[in-house]
């Protein structure tokens, strides 16, 4: 008698113990759905910003290829107005017998000697001379630099497009697993049913 009492209680403990683990697999459960979901999710987010960074690094890249001729362009505008400086100024220095040479290096330099060595009266011209030429160069070290920064951002941008695609990588990787452990969960579930169905025969 007192072992079949001891069955009877052993059944109620198991039915009991599979209420509660019944009541527990739910909140599992939807937590597992959850992952299913923002793993999902997250993976098309970053789908999208992977997709956003390479639009950006491929405008950065046509950008970047303008870049030698722009700068190019721009020193060739340069050498020209030192040319023509130079000849302008060895015109008026014909008399003198002296001759100056310009470079974008060099002009500062020779036109400030070039005044420190004239009279006051001829001074004006050299001095307009000087300023035309620094408001051109303002531009020109500004476009160098404009130039250098598209370089950087596209190599920055590079670096952003291959960790985008890491992550997209990974939250696939999540996904996939959130796929298979619902496919577990689901397999359990079945099971836990089947022995809970088997304890209420006992």
């Amino acid at each position: 008698n007192s072992s079949f009492d001891q069955i009877i209680a052993g059944g109620q403990t198991l039915q009991s113990g599979l209420k509660q683990y019944s009541s527990k697999y739910n909140e599992f459960d939807q937590g597992v759905g959850s992952l299913k979901t923002g793993a999902a999710s997250a993976l098309v987010g970053s789908q999208k910003l992977t997709t956003g960074i390479e639009t950006l690094y491929n405008g950065l890249i046509t950008l970047d290829g303008q870049s030698a001729t722009l700068v190019g362009g721009a020193k060739q505008v340069f050498n020209t107005l030192l040319t023509t400086t130079q000849t302008q100024i060895n015109n008026q220095l014909a008399a003198t017998r002296m001759s100056i040479e310009l470079t974008i290096d060099n002009y500062q330099t020779v036109l400030n000697g070039l005044m420190a060595k004239l009279p006051a009266e001829n001074q004006p011209s050299i001095k307009t001379a000087l300023a035309q030429l620094d408001s051109y160069n303002k531009f020109y070290q500004g476009l160098q630099s404009y130039t250098d920064g598209v370089a950087q951002l596209k190599e920055g941008a590079k670096s952003a497009v291959d960790g985008s695609k890491q992550l997209s990588e990974g939250l696939s990787s999540l996904s996939d697993g959130s796929n298979t452990l619902v496919q577990a969960s689901s397999q359990l579930k079945t099971a836990s049913n089947q022995l809970a169905q088997g304890s209420d025969a006992l």
